[in-house]
């Protein structure tokens, strides 16, 4: 509770087995003193959710790999967390955002109402290029 000056392993993380060849992405629920729920997202494809603070890993259903996670509060202080990701779409050759109100059991596009791509598919990494001068 330093602001993440110090820190304290509170379990391993899962072993690693193809597709996840490594983690890429680690977001911590913005309740973990009450839900202990963390997301980590491997390397080419595949995400994982913990809600037991690591000592269980479960595939997550989606391809949708988690990016932030917030707290998000409703008229009446009615507060949940709203998980945030990504897909990459070949066929436009774009990132498309999600959002998750359930711990990423079920998603929603925020940019289109589409909802993700169902198996089976194969997850791209967008490629990133620095412009020429």
């Amino acid at each position: 509770m330093d602001g993440g000056d110090h820190w304290t392993q509170v379990s391993p993380l899962p072993v690693w087995q193809p597709p996840y060849a490594s983690v890429e992405q680690f977001v911590v629920s913005p309740r973990y003193g009450q839900d202990q729920t963390l997301w980590l997202r491997g390397h080419n494809e595949g995400s994982l959710v913990s809600r037991d603070g690591g000592a269980n890993w479960q595939p997550l259903p989606d391809p949708v790999a988690p990016l932030a996670a917030a707290e998000r509060c409703f008229w009446g202080n009615q507060c949940v967390v709203q998980l945030f990701g990504s897909v990459y779409i070949p066929d436009i050759r774009s990132d498309r955002v999600y959002t998750s109100l359930d711990y990423g059991r079920t998603w929603q596009c925020l940019e289109t109402p589409v909802t993700p791509p169902q198996p089976p598919y194969r997850r791209f990494l967008p490629i990133i290029r620095q412009a020429s001068p």
